[in-house]
């Protein structure tokens, strides 16, 4: 389930490669920071009237920790992600091999003092990563984005029971700010970090970012992204005519999740505005699907030698890296 999202939107959103392929095909890339943490894997059972779900976690334990204690909570972006982040490019052009964004901004993270929990998106299975289980998504497409804010809300009560954190703040990537814009969690933390969120028109962000990427590019790669861009559009001016079932299947996803996805990127700075929580937006500024001077009352820092997704070797980009710290230590 799901495979088709991955080829369609995460191309775009993380840089899939056009097949689906196992985790074992791609290395990792070696990071040779140092490390000034341990890591634990652990598993989290999620259970409320519409599922039950057991996901797999990791939490980094810094050597010398920052008082007070502090928890990143890293929540999946977009596509099956699992724990590690595994992405395959920056949406326009493929990577040599994969990258895995979430671990290597956790060993920033905690190399700096910080305590991190990083866990599997629900939609991740065995078939995306083998670290991640089979878990039903059933929830998901009946109620859309909605059932992923009620699965971190669970991890967040994990994090506080299990953890005893006395701050904790929320992190993620593209579809991640509306899974936590949506959440309770939201409420009750210190700050939100957000990578190269999606902040407003979902439809406008994807089609306009590949339309912007095809400039400069060669023919091919110029036909290549405009026919792409072409083909997101069609497919959203369907779905705004309501050509599709409710409980169709497109592109991947259930129609109730693509729609519950755009009515909820609409809404999020309004609904990040609405709590008063400090939120740090990073954005790369050659990033074509980027926020542009919109990012409203959040605080928006953009960076001009890095991708979107912040990884250079191997290793979280270390300006953006010592930003992050600076705001949860605030």
């Amino acid at each position: 389930m799901y495979i088709a999202l991955i080829l369609a939107v995460v191309n775009m959103l993380l840089g899939c490669v056009p097949h689906v392929s196992s985790i074992k095909d791609h290395p990792k890339t070696v990071n040779t920071e140092p490390e000034y943490f341990s890591k634990n894997s652990v598993t989290m059972e999620l259970s409320n009237a519409s599922r039950t779900a057991v996901l797999g976690a990791d939490i980094y334990r810094p050597k010398q920790a920052v008082a007070p204690k502090s928890l990143v909570i890293m929540i999946p972006g977009s596509g099956n992600v699992s724990r590690d982040g595994e992405v395959t490019g920056d949406g326009i052009d493929n990577y040599p091999e994969k990258i895995f964004m979430y671990e290597a901004w956790a060993k920033a993270l905690s190399n700096q003092g910080l305590w991190v929990l990083s866990f599997d998106k629900r939609t991740c299975q065995a078939s995306h990563n083998p670290i991640c289980n089979n878990n039903s998504t059933k929830d998901i497409d009946a109620s859309g984005i909605r059932a992923l804010a009620d699965d971190l809300d669970e991890v967040f009560l994990y994090a506080q029971k299990k953890l005893s954190p006395e701050k904790i703040v929320l992190f993620s990537t593209s579809q991640g700010a509306q899974v936590i814009a949506l959440s309770s969690a939201l409420k009750q933390v210190h700050g939100v970090v957000l990578i190269s969120p999606i902040l407003d028109d979902l439809p406008a962000a994807l089609t306009n970012g590949l339309l912007a990427a095809a400039e400069g590019k060669n023919q091919w790669q110029n036909m290549t992204l405009k026919n792409r861009a072409e083909s997101m559009r069609s497919f959203f001016d369907s779905l705004k005519r309501g050509d599709f079932l409710q409980t169709a299947q497109a592109r991947g996803a259930s129609v109730k999740f693509w729609h519950s996805w755009i009515d909820a990127a609409k809404e999020t700075k309004k609904l990040f505005a609405g709590v008063k929580v400090p939120v740090l937006v990073q954005t790369a500024k050659h990033d074509p699907f980027a926020v542009r001077g919109k990012a409203g009352p959040l605080r928006h820092l953009e960076y001009d030698d890095v991708d979107r997704n912040f990884v250079v070797n191997g290793a979280a980009y270390g300006k953006a890296v010592q930003d992050v710290v600076k705001f949860i230590n605030r």
